[in-house]
């Protein structure tokens, strides 16, 4: 392999490269690491200019890379094999509303049902950067699956976490059911019931802080916070110590939301007019509410 003359190509992929043993990354081995982090809106617009070919020439995909943010190339390629094959379908060219009804399909949900996504998601968006847990991209309430919306985040993350960060991002989770709470009187049960739940993500990282990090009262090391997370069925004593901990970041987050309602219900009425708020006017909303305090 150390031919230079070989035309083997070695290449690795993975999602966690920061877990490669050193080993593995030294000169001399697969050292040079390139990172190709998911595309932003416009790079989303772009892939879809170039899967289009000679469809939509006159349309500004500006919008549509906002909607499809979040997405890989992949799904942007199959959105217009879908919009073309819808048109081709009725005989007709293919119209801007076939390839915004591929990506964000009609909305079926009640009013009420979107609201409270709406209510939910802008709750997390506000938290996320208020409490700079994470730069927030975008946040919508478009279905996907089993989602009923989404917060585009883009991690703030440290190798060195403090107590202080890893709450911060435990609050800013549940800012989304703190927003439920404040605005109408209780939670819905979408917080929780699943392993990737914000409850169960939560949990993780206030179960890590006591059982992982050495961030709690005592310093053995039980496992990764997933790990220690689940142990929490057996050990009554650090199941209690998470249940409190978790108590006080709820009430954190509903102070929060309360002081920043107005900002909350803002975003929540942009999602229900147009089921997309940027990042950028999120933080347009905070800073003049933030001016209006000052007044």
């Amino acid at each position: 392999m150390n031919d230079p003359d070989s035309r083997i190509c070695i290449i690795g992929a993975t999602n966690y490269p920061d877990r490669l043993d050193a080993a593995l990354v030294r000169p001399g081995r697969l050292n040079r690491i390139i990172r190709i982090l998911p595309p932003v809106a416009a790079e989303l617009a772009e892939i879809a200019r170039q899967h289009l070919g000679a469809d939509l020439p006159d349309v500004d995909l500006g919008p549509f890379g906002e909607i499809a943010l979040g997405a890989t190339g992949a799904q942007v390629a199959g959105w217009v094999k879908d919009a073309r094959t819808a048109a081709r379908a009725e005989g007709r060219p293919m119209r801007a509303e076939d390839l915004y009804g591929a990506a964000s399909p009609p909305d079926v949900r009640s009013k009420r049902e979107k609201t409270r996504t709406s209510i939910h998601e802008a709750g997390h968006a506000v938290g996320f950067e208020i409490l700079r847990a994470g730069h927030v991209n975008q946040v919508d309430i478009i279905p996907r699956g089993d989602c009923g919306g989404a917060t585009s985040i883009a991690p703030r993350q440290t190798r060195a976490p403090l107590r202080e960060d890893i709450e911060r991002l435990a609050i800013a989770i549940l800012c989304g059911r703190a927003s439920e709470l404040v605005f109408l009187g209780e939670a819905c049960g979408g917080s929780g019931g699943t392993d990737d739940s914000d409850l169960a993500r939560a949990t993780a990282l206030v179960a890590g802080i006591h059982g992982s990090f050495g961030l709690g009262a005592g310093l053995a090391y039980l496992g990764t916070m997933d790990e220690v997370s689940r142990g929490l069925r057996s050990d009554e004593a650090l199941r209690a110590t998470v249940e409190a901990d978790l108590a006080r970041l709820q009430s954190e987050a509903r102070q929060l939301v309360e002081r920043y309602g107005t900002v909350v219900q803002a975003v929540a009425e942009g999602l229900l007019d147009r089921r997309v708020v940027s990042g950028d006017e999120l933080r347009g909303l905070i800073r003049a509410a933030s001016e209006g305090d000052r007044r």
